[in-house]
């Protein structure tokens, strides 16, 4: 079968036969089993995926994830509809799913476990249908010991959820370009439509489709139909999400620095990032044709398009292309491509540069795997007030908290012992009460007369843990207590006061 894709492989006009693409000579010494190549890629991520998956206390955003699924639906939907709608789709997948698994750091986590293992064979086969099993093995390689594949494999939030949709939905491009059929555009329609609903900002990826289309030859009219579709479906939600922006409201202005995290949160390492990067200029400049130009557009177009987006609003945030990823992983991959080496030295040049990325992603590896692997030692904190616990301790945290305001209340509820739980004396509701996500305080410090010790959680580590604690909350602390041990923790501080006498 000829197809627009195989006119893509040269940048020609001349066809390639799929049988060439495919690589079966070589296919036979390297598939020791007859089980297909994506099966074997996708149970060595479900391997590297489970590989210590519940050592990382949850951070804010999957205490997040924990408190809303324990809702009761009417009060999930008015949370949703007041403050958090852009995260529906994922609680709504989750909720039943946590109704019958709970609510362990397992349960929560397992289905961005498996969202990564369907991912890790997405990109084996979108390799396989480009290139054959030189582009295909070492694509869902690379794409296995990526250190923040495993990190958002092991995370209860969209983000992998994310990724395995874009790669759904750029392979199903790949298979409309192909056939021009309808069942194909209707399936791309539907994925898009779930990628948006998972995440808006999944769909930055149809600035990269835009130009996939053209250069794999694909019919643009009806791409345009598919894409207008998904958009219809969308739009409620885009506009629920219009007057929820506040909820970005804590991303800080585009800037030089930010723009240059990018690679290291695409990748989860600045070596590896270095390596992967490397490898795609060595295969976009050895293959300047319409596959590489649909590959780097699906990397890049996103990329700008967010960019251009900064510019009139604070939403430069790297982590919201980590489905651009994929692309520089195939673009990596096809360095490894060349039917003119022999079996033998391409398994060599394989073996080698694979060890390499490995080797350097190792630290990265057994840091997102460390109990403060998700960024904030949220068990830490905890351990430390069940240790230190006496009865009639109160906590007080900081409402105008930069960025995660939540997570103290949340990280107490969810690892600290109820008998070890300090009073929270300013709350006059809970968090996610009324469809409000931050709890409601009362102002009058006089609530703290009767106290002898507070417990204070700030984010981060501020150096006097009373700085900006807000209104009469630290005026009242400073006059009356005295900070008599403060632990500074990764990405959360944790400090003891005591009353003076």
């Amino acid at each position: 079968m000829s197809s627009n894709v195989n006119h893509a492989a040269n940048f020609g006009n001349h066809r390639v036969h799929r049988r060439h693409l495919d690589f079966g000579a070589v296919a036979r010494p390297i598939a020791l089993t007859r089980i297909p190549v994506p099966v074997l890629i996708a149970v060595a991520m479900l391997a590297v995926g489970l590989a210590g998956i519940t050592r990382p206390g949850m951070w804010a955003d999957e205490l997040a994830t924990w408190a809303a699924v324990r809702l009761t639906w009417p009060d999930l939907f008015q949370l949703l509809g007041n403050t958090d709608a852009v995260n529906g789709g994922y609680y709504l997948l989750l909720k039943p799913w946590t109704a019958v698994a709970g609510t362990s750091e397992l349960a929560l986590r397992l289905p961005a476990t498996v969202a990564t293992v369907a991912s890790a064979a997405l990109v084996t086969m979108i390799g396989q249908r480009l290139g054959g099993l030189r582009w295909a093995i070492p694509a869902g390689i690379i794409f296995v010991l990526l250190p923040v594949v495993s990190r958002y494999a092991q995370e209860a939030r969209a983000y992998a959820l994310v990724v395995a949709l874009s790669l759904l939905a750029g392979w199903l491009l790949i298979r409309s370009a192909e056939s021009g059929r309808h069942p194909w555009f209707i399936g791309y329609a539907a994925a898009v439509t779930a990628l948006g609903a998972f995440h808006l900002m999944g769909l930055l990826l149809l600035a990269g489709h835009a130009v996939m289309i053209v250069a794999l030859g694909g019919s643009w009219r009806r791409w345009l139909l598919a894409v207008a579709a998904a958009i219809l479906a969308l739009t409620p939600l885009m506009i629920i999400g219009t007057h929820q922006i506040g909820q970005t409201d804590w991303i800080e202005p585009i800037s030089v620095a930010g723009i240059a995290r990018l690679p290291t949160v695409l990748f989860g390492s600045h070596t590896v990032a270095i390596l992967v990067l490397a490898l795609a200029a060595v295969s976009i400049l050895r293959h300047r044709d319409r596959l590489t130009v649909a590959l780097l557009s699906w990397a890049v177009a996103p990329t700008i398009g967010l960019l251009l987006v900064a510019q009139v609003s604070d939403l430069w945030f790297p982590r919201y292309l980590l489905f651009t990823m994929p692309a520089w992983v195939l673009l990596a991959a096809r360095a490894f491509s060349s039917p003119t080496w022999r079996p033998r030295v391409h398994g060599v040049v394989l073996v080698l540069i694979l060890g390499v990325v490995a080797g350097a992603g190792t630290l990265a590896h057994l840091d997102v795997r460390s109990t403060s692997g998700h960024g904030h030692d949220t068990r830490a904190v905890a351990a430390v007030i069940t240790e230190h616990a006496r009865p009639g301790d109160a906590l007080v945290v900081n409402l105008a908290e930069p960025v995660v305001p939540w997570e103290a209340r949340d990280l107490v509820a969810a690892y600290v012992p109820v008998h070890a739980q300090p009073d929270d004396v300013f709350a006059l509701t809970e968090q996610r009460e009324n469809g409000r996500f931050l709890a409601t305080e009362t102002s009058d410090a006089d609530v703290l007369r009767t106290v002898d010790r507070v417990w204070v959680i700030r984010f981060e580590n501020p150096p006097d843990v009373l700085s900006d604690l807000g209104g009469s909350k630290e005026s009242r602390l400073r006059a009356d207590f005295t900070v008599t041990e403060h632990w500074q923790l990764r990405g959360l501080s944790v400090a003891l006061l005591t009353r003076h006498r």
